[in-house]
């Protein structure tokens, strides 16, 4: 708390924790205001579980309707009354060479847009009433003739003379793939990876990209005509797009409220700017820790699985969301408990850093103790074989340990010390009667033959808070001396 020292140590430890605010940010869009955030389904699984590879591994080798997972649905609709104008819009009837056309170009186009990358699509990846395997060596798919499939599908010799199984089949996969009113058609996508990946992300924006071209050039003719898509790694894509934005807006609606809670609670209109670089700066270095660690693979060479990375997956997308208001009330707790100490040895008449050291020696072992005994309880999740557990518990024990011994210790003291009338205003604090860390004698208000009397009327009116307590112990130390000395004297 002493000057320079009070903002040379922060300055140092600011510098050096640095490099992990800048990991952070590289995973936080400041214009968007979202997080970057990681996703895939192995992310859930134990690492012991041998069904999770026995499943990819059947998704690489049988990639179609009976080995994927999750399939992408791609619905073409013509359906609809609506109106523009006072103008009926134009529909197309799926059962029509023209729906068959528009549906193989669609697939034509997705297989386009993916070629080269390593999601990348083939004829036999989809599943269609309209088109089926690939057209020769083009990579493109095989369009059927609608009045073929129609004339197998519903002609009585081909029913039950010529073609009677074909003709069957063909009829099971047309009421399983169109409508009854003929209003709209699916065609099932079944790529090969992890649904939850960030290739599996990829591809759904791809796909909804390449749709939408599709959908304004067909639109142009038939204004009814939609095509629209469905998986659950969709589903999963667009609840983490809403997280990663929504979640920094109510972390930052959360800061306010709790900062003017506190700024309210003890009459201080400026402990909240402190408290932001004690409790929010430090957090920005926790999750720059955890994607050195579990996206940048820095500890890799550990070959600890709950320190190792899990693919490309990076940081799940939950652990932010479980962990960040947590460990943020968890910092505010600690400092709270610090700072209304120091605010009641400062209100008992303690100098500003008087109050400071007593405060820290009064609660320091609790903090310390408290920190110890969750930071030790969450380390049971690094030993766990679910990745996602083992990120979280990083996150929590890398936090409670940096708050606890970092912060609490070293940050908050510095940084009430700076300024320290700031820490209370515009609430008015006595005079300062004992100041035994400035160059004056703590307590020593005359000279003379008076000393002596003086120094018995300031002794006996030493606030209550220092006669009990760690508080209390540790000021009757510091004065235990000069107890001996009078007595000598006399």
């Amino acid at each position: 708390t002493k000057f320079p020292i009070n903002i040379l140590v922060p300055l140092m430890i600011y510098c050096l924790m640095m490099p992990l605010t800048n990991r952070m940010g590289k995973n936080f869009d400041l214009a968007a205001f979202k997080f970057k955030m990681g996703h895939s389904f192995e992310l859930t699984m134990p690492r012991t579980a041998n069904e999770w590879k026995t499943l990819l591994s059947i998704q690489r080798e049988f990639p179609s309707s009976v080995g994927i997972l999750m399939p992408m649905m791609i619905m073409m609709t013509g359906s609809g009354n609506s109106t523009s104008g006072g103008t009926s819009t134009q529909h197309m009837d799926v059962a029509s060479q023209e729906a068959f056309d528009a549906n193989c170009r669609m697939a034509n186009a997705l297989i386009t847009a993916t070629a080269g990358r390593s999601y990348a699509l083939d004829a036999d990846h989809f599943v269609s009433a309209t088109f089926h395997g690939e057209k020769g060596s083009s990579g493109l798919v095989d369009c059927q003739k609608y009045w073929e499939i129609n004339m197998v599908r519903t002609n009585y010799f081909s029913q039950h003379l010529f073609l009677t199984h074909t003709s069957e089949h063909l009829q099971e996969l047309w009421t399983q793939l169109v409508s009854k009113n003929n209003d709209a058609m699916l065609t099932f996508l079944f790529p090969t990876m992890d649904p939850f990946s960030p290739d599996a992300f990829n591809l759904v924006s791809e796909v909804r990209q390449a749709l939408a071209q599709e959908t304004a050039n067909i639109q142009k003719k038939y204004p009814g005509v939609d095509f629209i898509t469905f998986s659950p790694g969709s589903v999963l894509m667009d609840l983490i797009d809403v997280t990663s934005g929504l979640l920094p807006v109510c972390f930052s609606l959360c800061a306010v409220v709790c900062l003017t809670l506190i700024a309210i609670w003890f009459g201080s209109a400026f402990i909240p700017f402190k408290l932001l670089f004690t409790v929010i700066v430090p957090i920005t270095w926790t999750y720059g820790a955890g994607l050195y660690v579990y996206e940048d693979g820095w500890l890799d060479f550990l070959n600890f699985p709950g320190l190792g990375t899990t693919g490309d997956a990076g940081v799940d997308w939950t652990v932010p969301m479980f962990t960040l208001t947590f460990m943020m009330g968890l910092a505010l707790d600690y400092e709270i408990f610090l700072f209304e100490r120091v605010r009641e040895f400062r209100e008992e008449g303690f100098g500003d850093r008087e109050s400071i050291q007593l405060g820290l020696a009064a609660t320091g072992g609790t903090i310390s103790s408290a920190g110890l005994i969750m930071a030790l309880t969450f380390v049971a999740q690094l030993l766990g074989s679910i990745p996602v557990t083992n990120q979280m518990g990083f996150i929590l024990v890398f936090s409670i340990v940096v708050d606890t011994f970092v912060v609490r210790s070293i940050l908050v003291p510095a940084v009430l010390s700076l300024v320290p009338c700031s820490n209370y205003w515009p609430s008015k604090m006595p005079e300062p009667k004992y100041l035994w860390l400035s160059d004056d004698f703590p307590f020593a208000s005359g000279d003379g033959e008076d000393e002596d009397e003086d120094d018995e009327e300031d002794d006996d009116a030493l606030p209550a808070a220092v006669h009990g307590g760690k508080g209390g112990n540790v000021f009757q130390a510091l004065f235990s001396d000069s107890e001996d000395d009078e007595d000598d004297s006399d």
